[in-house]
């Protein structure tokens, strides 16, 4: 259902068309990969213009810029697990931890680490580069 919907946004869009669509899910059944990883990988959408489509079809919002307040990270989750994940907490307030992703379709990760840091989470959707800034902003102060 996601899938199609997804395909649907991004056709009815502008940013792909039906044969570009039709080719990523060929890759997919040859490789077993997602279709919105393929797309980007082809080149015929940015991670930006994909991630803002499922993030919109999750109705979650989409941040071109995130700022991690210090108090939100803890050293219970590894910085080298939130850059595998491409993933980071962003602020801690009123017991709820507002997680940046990449990824919001990998909820596992999602749920473990609110699980580590005791709070429940809410999910922003940034690009993969974006988490990577933040990530490096944050280490080098």
């Amino acid at each position: 259902m996601v899938t199609e919907t997804l395909k649907k946004n991004l056709i009815d869009g502008g940013f792909l068309s039906e044969a570009q669509w039709e080719e990523s899910l060929s890759l997919q059944r040859e490789s077993g990969g997602r279709v919105d990883r393929i797309l980007v990988e082809l080149g015929y959408v940015s991670e930006k213009d994909i991630l803002k489509a499922i993030a919109s079809l999750l109705c979650l919002p989409y941040r071109d810029t995130i700022k991690v307040k210090s108090d939100s990270l803890s050293p219970a989750i590894p910085e080298s697990f939130l850059r595998e994940n491409n993933c980071v907490p962003v602020s801690l307030e009123n017991g709820v931890v507002t997680v940046a992703t990449s990824d919001p379709l990998n909820t596992e990760v999602l749920n473990e680490m609110a699980v580590v840091l005791g709070a429940p989470a809410k999910v922003v959707v940034a690009s993969g580069e974006e988490i990577g800034r933040a990530l490096d902003e944050f280490s080098v102060s």
